[in-house]
């Protein structure tokens, strides 16, 4: 059997051509006859594929008198904060700090207005870059961008670096001033499962804007699919990081057309989002005057 690293990485690529899942009978299969990879039985590449939690999620369910397993990939790959501020702080080399050097946008959608002359790169293999994704078990140089993309995607792989934020100000403030603001106006404890205020609200409940539809499709998102699947899937996430932007912005009552009383409701688990996910369209194209990049 190759090298732990190596096979994990082969495994990945396997994968991710196949949608993202197989059963591990046709994993096992695919890498003997079609990767040249010796396993000895399926239980073997189980054990193995135990080794990489942060890798691969095994779900096993009972047939019968047989039990079925899939594998499934996952990521937990991040964008550097540090090199996406508009002065570019991060200085490591060679994959040093852990975290890709490349713009957001480009990343998970593969468009960005700024073009190859984004200061925030769109290589995928540079040096620094390619010892990320390796030391992730993704081996960018044999996968192809569009897996890559279609990977990141997914609720479960996204994290605070490559999800789109909700707007502080327009949270804690009646209103946010900034007509190319970037960050999505809508009601953050209505994300999270908190909103006491429900209907009464006068925060955003929707997703349906075109300007929050632009946002998400920035960030990867497919704005073809129904409103309420989008919606489903920033709850999903946003229930389970509940700390990735402002630690306290629920609205004052007096802030709303009703005064309601009452406990916010506690937030709900994250329900992971199956695969494949429903291919993403290719995004439009807009100028810089209608979008203003502010960084990654």
């Amino acid at each position: 059997m190759a090298g732990n690293e190596d096979l994990a990485r082969l495994v990945n690529m396997v994968l991710l051509k196949q949608g993202g899942q197989l059963n591990i009978d046709q994993l096992q299969q695919d890498l003997t006859k079609n990767q040249g990879v010796q396993i000895a039985n399926v239980q073997s590449l189980l054990i193995f594929l135990k080794k990489f939690p942060r890798n691969f999620v095994i779900n096993t369910v009972g047939d019968g008198r047989k039990k079925v397993s899939d594998v499934r990939v996952i990521s937990d790959i991040e964008t550097c904060v540090e090199h996406c501020k508009k002065q570019g702080s991060c200085h490591s080399q060679n994959g040093e700090c852990g975290r890709l050097h490349i713009c957001k946008f480009f990343l998970l959608s593969g468009h960005c207005n700024f073009g190859p002359g984004c200061a925030f790169g769109h290589d995928f293999i540079s040096r620094h870059n390619f010892n990320v994704f390796m030391s992730h078990m993704l081996d960018p140089g044999s996968i192809e961008a569009e897996y890559l993309r279609d990977l990141l995607c997914q609720n479960e792989c996204r994290n605070a670096t490559t999800m789109p934020d909700t707007c502080k100000f327009y949270n804690t403030s009646k209103t946010c001033s900034n007509k190319r603001c970037r960050s999505l106006h809508i009601c953050r404890h209505f994300l999270e499962g908190t909103c006491k205020f429900g209907s009464d609200c006068r925060r955003n409940h929707s997703v349906e804007e075109p300007s929050f539809m632009d946002i998400l499709e920035d960030y990867g998102f497919d704005v073809n699919r129904n409103p309420e699947v989008i919606l489903e899937d920033l709850q999903n996430f946003y229930k389970n990081n509940t700390s990735t932007n402002i630690e306290s912005s629920q609205p004052q009552p007096d802030d709303f057309s009703s005064d309601l009383d009452g406990e916010p409701p506690s937030a709900f688990p994250a329900v992971p989002v199956p695969w494949p996910r429903t291919k993403r369209s290719p995004p439009k194209t807009r100028t810089d005057e209608e979008k203003t990049e502010e960084g990654c």
